[in-house]
């Protein structure tokens, strides 16, 4: 699972098995910016660690641009 703006992200789905795009378009982490959805697809179907440790490091760097936004707001009074 990827977290993204939009929602959740099943990449193991068969929809992203040819989806060269990136996983959020707003995201400028590391693995957004390298890897693709259909790379990501191939990694967790063949059960390499290297798909868990990308979709880990990716939902990671998500998580941490969410709570830098929030902060950001909470700083500002917006919310």
């Amino acid at each position: 699972l990827l977290l993204t703006r939009k929602g959740l992200v099943k990449v193991k789905r068969a929809e992203y098995k040819s989806d060269f795009g990136q996983i959020d378009e707003e995201c400028n982490g590391y693995v957004n910016r390298r890897y693709s959805l259909a790379y990501l697809h191939h990694l967790q179907k063949a059960y390499e660690p290297l798909g868990a440790s990308l979709c880990a490091l990716h939902n990671i760097q998500f998580m941490n641009d969410m709570c830098a936004n929030l902060r950001a707001k909470i700083l500002q009074d917006e919310i």
